[in-house]
């Protein structure tokens, strides 16, 4: 791959993993309405050891990759630094944008939605890159080539994993924990089959490479389609 390629690529990833962590922050400020599974455990940590969120991300992360490791699946260099920035991202907005203090329920419900569609796509943004998804996308994969489980059981036990555990770490647990979910996976369907078309067009050909399938990419794919024939089809004449 050439350099310039490859450093494109890897700015386009540092650009999705900085909105991720922004998505992040909003939802762990409404923490209030409850947060998805995994900033449960992450919130409970904080709240156990002091930590500040990005920290604990970090090192959760870190846990993560070795596991991972010792189970036959070696990160990527893109997984590492996921890794290592998401949660320095996380610790610079906290510090400099966003106080990281919980705000009252009508703002947190509105925080946790935002915040929730702007993790799906900061995660499908990074993922676009292709040069390695994060850390818990690792395990994943080592736990499913490990067990007789799919895919989809694995990442669904993983969440219920840490959620009872960010839950009896004192992590907030509530409704926006279920619409979290909901709204992370929906959006990063739908982003994905939108960063696939994007990497079709000629600037970002080479910086922008889907290899996962989507449940959107279908009717995406036949409204492209259907707009590049239109200009053919009013040139023919009855």
């Amino acid at each position: 791959m050439p350099w310039r390629t490859l450093f494109f690529r890897y700015g386009w990833m540092f650009l999705g993993m900085m909105c991720l962590a922004f998505g992040i922050v909003l939802v762990a400020k409404g923490s209030t309405f409850g947060v998805d599974p995994w900033t449960v455990f992450h919130l409970g940590l904080t709240y156990k050891t002091g930590w500040t969120l990005g920290r604990i991300s970090q090192g959760a992360g870190l846990v993560i990759i070795v596991i991972s490791a010792l189970l036959g699946v070696r990160p990527q260099l893109g997984t590492v630094l996921n890794m290592i920035f998401v949660g320095f991202f996380i610790d610079v907005i906290n510090a400099h944008l966003i106080s990281p203090d919980p705000v009252a329920l009508p703002a947190a419900i509105l925080l946790v939605f935002v915040g929730s569609g702007i993790i799906g796509f900061g995660g499908a943004w990074y993922l676009s890159a292709d040069l390695g998804g994060g850390p818990r996308d690792s395990l994943m994969l080592a736990i499913s080539k490990r067990s007789p489980w799919r895919v989809g059981n694995v990442r669904t036990a993983m969440e219920l994993t840490v959620l009872v555990v960010g839950y009896v770490l004192g992590g907030p647990v509530g409704l926006g924990t279920v619409c979290s979910a909901v709204i992370v996976g929906q959006t990063v369907d739908i982003a994905l089959s939108l960063f696939r078309i994007l990497g079709e067009w000629g600037p970002f050909r080479g910086i922008i490479h889907v290899q996962v399938r989507t449940g959107k990419t279908s009717w995406l794919t036949r409204l492209g389609r259907q707009e590049e024939a239109a200009p053919c089809q009013s040139q023919i004449k009855p």
